[in-house]
């Protein structure tokens, strides 16, 4: 196994070591192909950590990166409780499931393609939230996101109170057909297919989507109705219940109950008609 110490040692990078066997990393540190499979509790990095790809399982308690977080393409499932970046935590590619309380990203979160279902309710995200493609299913009341929120792909419903993004708003291939009244989007927000609006227009379109898919709702059950009558009406008539298709429809279900209406009650013939008196 590949002591962290020794490798800096080695490599000659610059770091401390305090009291406690805290190590300090006073600038970046790639430990990409190093092989790698644990680290230090209590680990700094000041710059970013870029641990893509390498074999290693769990983060230590206590980490703290300045930079940017990079443990994407790792067997990691899941995160210390208390994990601070400065930077972006990328995410993508790994088992990750869940998220620790009190989880602070000064940057960018990605979490896309991951199997992410929840978020902790204190999340804190300053720069884009990434969950396209996740089985997210929710997001926790007052979210705040200080740049772009990338929902697309999602199987998300509905959108929290509170919600605040700095950015745009990326609704595309979700269920979602309304917007929360107190919704905050400072950029675009964008809709099925290939379109962005601005809030205001969305909010005004969904509530138009709505109106139309309960006016439909309406229709089929009045269509409804009318076909279970006329349904009782031909069966009184004829004995049977009506096969609805393309070629025998409401119309000729009518002409066919009309004519053994007439059938059975005929009318007089030409030859004893009353004429009509004139004046």
């Amino acid at each position: 196994m590949i002591d962290l110490n020794e490798y800096l040692i080695k490599e000659g990078i610059s770091h401390t070591v305090s009291d406690d066997g805290r190590i300090t990393v006073g600038g970046d540190l790639y430990l990409g192909g190093t092989g790698i499979t644990t680290l230090p509790d209590g680990l700094t990095v000041e710059g970013y950590l870029d641990l893509s790809g390498i074999p290693i399982t769990t983060l230590p308690d206590g980490l703290n990166v300045g930079g940017w977080l990079d443990p994407s393409g790792t067997p990691i499932t899941a995160l210390p409780d208390g994990l601070t970046v400065g930077g972006s935590l990328y995410l993508r590619d790994t088992g990750i499931t869940t998220l620790p309380d009190g989880l602070s990203v000064g940057g960018r979160l990605d979490l896309s393609g991951t199997s992410i279902t929840v978020l902790p309710d204190n999340l804190s995200v300053g720069g884009d939230l990434d969950l396209s493609y996740t089985s997210i299913t929710a997001l926790p009341d007052n979210l705040s996101v200080g740049g772009d929120l990338d929902l697309s792909g999602t199987g998300i419903t509905t959108l929290p109170d509170g919600l605040t993004v700095g950015g745009w708003l990326d609704l595309r291939d979700t269920p979602i057909t309304v917007l929360p009244d107190n919704l905050s989007v400072g950029g675009w927000i964008y809709l099925r297919g290939k379109g962005y609006y601005s809030q205001e227009y969305v909010s005004t379109l969904l509530s138009r989507i709505a109106e139309l898919e309960a006016s439909e709702i309406k229709l089929i059950e009045e269509r409804d109705h009318a076909e279970d009558a006329l349904s009782d009406m031909f069966e009184a008539a004829t004995g049977e219940r009506p096969e609805w298709s393309n070629w025998f429809g409401f119309r000729a279900a009518v002409d066919v109950v009309a004519n053994r209406h007439d059938e059975s009650n005929p009318t007089a013939t030409p030859s004893t008609r009353k004429r009509p008196k004139h004046f």
